[in-house]
C-alpha cells in the first residue's frame, strides 16, 4: 500500500511507516495477525485471548514477541485526532 499526497515530507513519512508495518505484518503467523486486527477495530485482549483459546498473558507476550505493540502505537500516532 501506498499513500499519495501533495505534502512531499508527510507522504514519505506515510510511506515509511507502511513499509515497516507491512514488513511486520508479513512476518506474523495467522493468530498474531488476527490479534493485531482485533487490537485495531477495538477488541481487547481479554476477549481476543478467549476467541483464540489463549490467555491474556499470552496475546501480551505475542506482542511484545512480534512487533505488534510497535504497529499499534504507530497506528495511534497517525489516526486523527
Amino acid at each position: 500500500m501506498a499513500f499519495s499526497g501533495d505534502d512531499a515530507t508527510l507522504s514519505s513519512s506515510i510511506n515509511a511507516y507502511l513499509l515497516c508495518r507491512d514488513a511486520l505484518l508479513a512476518r506474523m503467523d495467522e493468530k498474531d495477525a488476527r490479534i493485531v486486527l482485533g487490537l485495531l477495530r477495538g477488541e481487547n485482549q481479554t476477549s481476543i485471548a478467549k476467541a483464540l483459546g489463549i490467555t491474556q498473558s499470552a496475546v501480551a507476550q505475542r506482542l511484545s514477541r512480534n512487533g505488534g505493540y510497535a504497529i499499534l502505537r504507530a497506528d495511534q500516532v497517525w489516526r486523527p485526532q
